[in-house]
């Protein structure tokens, strides 16, 4: 599971994939801080909400370049 940011009135926010599958997408311990977009239905799990399921063209993370456009970050 990776742990997503988000808005602060959820506890938690996972995104379920296989670790290798995410792998081949670069979505690993190292690309922390960086944009994930996804495509699904987000369901209830345990305490927060979770996303899962995801077919291959459903979620990509997109190339760190975009992080100052989409969060206004230099």
């Amino acid at each position: 599971m990776t742990w997503l940011v988000c808005n602060p009135a959820v506890k938690d926010f996972c995104f379920k994939e296989v670790d290798a599958e995410a792998q081949e997408k670069g979505i690993r311990d190292d690309t922390k801080d960086r944009i994930l977009i996804m495509y699904g239905t987000i369901t209830g799990s345990g305490i927060g909400l979770a996303i899962e399921k995801l077919g291959w063209g459903e979620y990509a993370l997109l190339p760190e370049k975009y992080n100052k456009l989409l969060l206004g970050r230099s």
